[in-house]
């Protein structure tokens, strides 16, 4: 059987999380309409692409609880999704814990986004943060994006609050993205 399930959370990994219930639902005889109810009020766990309303009518979408380049790929290829409805704010920390493929997966990262994101698209906005953002990603992304480096998210978070303090045609979403490192 087809069954549609929403959740407030955004990615693609979260139905794998879900599926179990179904199965579980047959063996207890519990109604799909209860699974659904439960999914839609279901808080999402703290850091995996939950949606956070927040001012001047943008959302956060925090994914700050795993900052490793296949997590950070999938998100950057959902916001892309969302680029036709909002302007984007990219908040994105170093990868930590990669040892000797710091260089090569950050570098990789930013040759994606330049594939990913129309080039000099006004309603894109990138906000790197680290060492390994500044020296990998930042040169490569400054080319063709609004880009900004900080060793400080204090910083950053100046910044964008005052780009969301902005007038725009869009709603604004900000993508958080770091390691817990």
């Amino acid at each position: 059987s087809d069954y549609t399930l929403h959740v407030r959370s955004i990615g693609a990994f979260h139905i794998i999380n879900m599926l179990p219930l179904y199965a579980l639902a047959d063996i207890l005889s519990v109604s799909v309409d209860q699974i659904e109810d439960y999914a839609l009020r279901a808080p999402s766990e703290p850091g995996r692409s939950s949606i956070l309303e927040w001012i001047n009518n943008s959302t956060i979408i925090d994914g700050s609880y795993n900052g490793w380049y296949l997590s950070l790929h999938s998100g950057i290829v959902t916001m892309h999704s969302l680029l036709s409805s909002h302007a984007l704010i990219l908040l994105l920390w170093d990868m930590r814990e990669l040892g000797a493929e710091t260089e090569s997966l950050h570098t990789k990262l930013a040759e994606e986004i330049v594939e990913i994101f129309p080039h000099k698209s006004s309603d894109v906005y990138f906000f790197l943060v680290g060492p390994y953002m500044k020296e990998y990603v930042f040169p490569v992304l400054k080319e063709k994006f609004t880009t900004y480096s900080y060793l400080s998210s204090r910083l950053a978070w100046s910044d964008i609050e005052n780009l969301l303090l902005k007038k725009h045609t869009k709603p604004l979403m900000v993508y958080v993205k770091w390691s817990q490192n």
